[in-house]
């Protein structure tokens, strides 16, 4: 039996080693287009990079990873992402959740937290569960997308379940995606330097599909920066297919095993600027 996302406001924060809002739209769109956008930029799960041969190679071991982003909009910040992530040679494992500032959260009462796992691939991860739950204001919403065989989704289940549109899409005949925790799990596996962006990523969240592309790695001092687009790809209203691409770009630095690690993306959204920044923590 599927088990149900546990609502936000009580999903554990991810464990250490254990790894102006316009409107209630934008504000939610905001953090799951930073999530969403976090997914497309590194490289391989099932690879890392070996300093002796100077090429990828496949993960023989546990690779954990916990941190933050701060997420800002509009020049106002509106609070934090944390994420926690385990991944070997076979699986991968992650989670997020999301903590808005108290203003935010006095004005709109949000929370988002997702969690997701599955198996890792030489091209993309492919995700055997995804989960969200989602509250704003007194309206809450838990979503589970089942794959089988790994990287195919199955079923999705919504609590409550979402009112009929036109423009649905059948969960089970998108091939070739993964799912935001198991796409963000690319970008934070620390990646070398020859192979950052520069190809594309299909997510499904259990109800739209979209595209992130990133072009080719500029240098930049003490790291590297890449340019892209965020683009619908179905599951939204026909007008909102029609809007153009939102521009994102994505700033590296170089880790001291040489190795590039994500520290900034901003995307250029129609309510205004979004920006998530990595912060040190405990």
């Amino acid at each position: 039996m599927t088990r149900e996302a546990a609502p936000p406001d009580s999903a554990p924060a991810p464990r250490a080693r254990r790894l102006p809002i316009r409107s209630r739209a934008s504000g939610m769109a905001v953090t799951a287009l930073c999530l969403s956008v976090l997914a497309g930029l590194g490289m391989p799960l099932a690879e890392r990079y070996d300093h002796a041969s100077g090429v990828a190679t496949a993960v023989a071991e546990t690779v954990a990873d916990a941190g933050r982003f701060e997420v800002w909009f509009g020049g106002l910040p509106i609070g934090s992402l944390d994420f926690a992530l385990s991944v070997d040679e076979q699986r991968y494992s992650a989670q997020a959740q999301a903590q808005p500032t108290k203003t935010i959260d006095t004005l709109f009462g949000a929370r988002l937290a997702a969690e997701g796992e599955g198996e890792t691939d030489a091209e993309l991860p492919r995700p055997t569960r995804f989960e969200l739950a989602t509250r704003f204001g007194g309206d809450r919403q838990n979503v589970t997308v089942t794959y089988s065989p790994p990287g195919r989704p199955q079923a999705v289940q919504a609590v409550p379940e979402w009112k009929p549109r036109e423009w649905e899409i059948d969960p089970t005949e998108q091939a070739g995606v993964t799912d935001p925790i198991g796409a963000a799990a690319l970008f934070l596996t620390p990646t070398p330097p020859a192979a950052l962006c520069n190809g594309a990523v299909e997510v499904f969240d259990g109800r739209r599909r979209s595209r992130i592309e990133l072009d080719a790695p500029s240098e930049r001092e003490n790291g590297w920066r890449c340019e892209g687009r965020w683009m619908r790809v179905a599951g939204f209203r026909p007008r909102d297919l029609d809007r153009e691409p939102v521009p994102v770009a994505v700033d590296f630095v170089a880790s001291p095993d040489g190795l590039a690690r994500v520290m900034r993306l901003e995307a250029r959204t129609g309510y205004g600027l979004a920006v998530a920044t990595r912060v040190a923590t405990n």
